[in-house]
């Protein structure tokens, strides 16, 4: 087993929070009493969160290291996940997904700055082509009636 390859559970974390309740936004709709674009809008948030948090958080892993970064970004999306099971309306809800987004951009980043760190050449393609089969495989397994 590749050592690297414990971060497959973080890695697949932000393709989880988006995948897991596109499904429900007409029920969420009908639940914060909104319409189904301004739910839709919540992927885009998230979305844009996501891309923002990588500018972010790669330079500051640079000067502080992985690690920290890495249970900070964590922290945020744990945080924006409570906060989006207790939102009472639609605005706290967008700001939860939003604060998902930008938390668990640091995941996959670092996920991938810690493989190119720790392997090089060959053992560096077989890392990554393991760690992208077996996301790609455990998510298309869980998504099956």
């Amino acid at each position: 087993m590749i050592p690297a390859v414990s971060d497959l559970p973080v890695r697949s974390a932000g393709q989880f929070a988006i995948d897991v309740y596109v499904p429900a936004l007409p029920a969420m709709a009908h639940y914060f009493s909104t319409s189904p674009q301004a739910m839709q809008s919540s992927v885009s948030g998230y979305l844009a969160s996501y891309a923002l948090g990588q500018l972010v958080f790669g330079p500051i892993a640079d000067a502080y290291g992985r690690k920290r970064v890495l249970a900070s970004g964590l922290v945020i999306y744990t945080f924006g996940c409570v906060l989006s099971l207790a939102s009472p309306t639609i605005g706290v809800f967008l700001v939860a997904r939003c604060l998902q987004g930008f938390g668990i951009a640091a995941t996959n980043l670092l996920a991938k700055a810690i493989i190119t760190d720790s392997f090089s050449g060959q053992a560096l393609i077989h890392a990554f082509t393991y760690t992208t089969c077996r996301l790609r495989g455990g998510l298309r397994l869980s998504s099956r009636p």
